[in-house]
């Protein structure tokens, strides 16, 4: 069950990506999107990236990447503290 609700969140995003992305233009367009969870050499945080190009012309209209770190609430539920941008992360 758990891979399913999975499955379902992650088909629901791509489908609100590909959606926003073809409003935002008539042109053809890629999205590359990198998201790692309990990155160990950065406190267990996550990390992302996103990077939106044209496709035949390689112009770049966003390039994006965070690390989210987190921490618990007095009920021990995990919320995010802050999210930073950072430049060295390859998509």
């Amino acid at each position: 069950m758990k891979d399913k609700i999975l499955e379902t969140v992650i088909t629901k995003c791509a489908e609100t990506m590909a959606r926003a992305l073809r409003s935002y233009s008539g042109e053809s367009m890629t999205c590359r999107i990198y998201i790692e969870t309990r990155m160990h050499e950065h406190d267990g945080g996550d990390a992302y990236g996103y990077r939106v190009r044209y496709k035949p012309t390689r112009i770049e209209i966003l390039d994006k990447a965070s690390q989210i770190h987190y921490m618990r609430d007095e009920e021990g539920t995990e919320k995010i503290r802050r999210t930073e941008e950072v430049n060295d992360f390859q998509i």
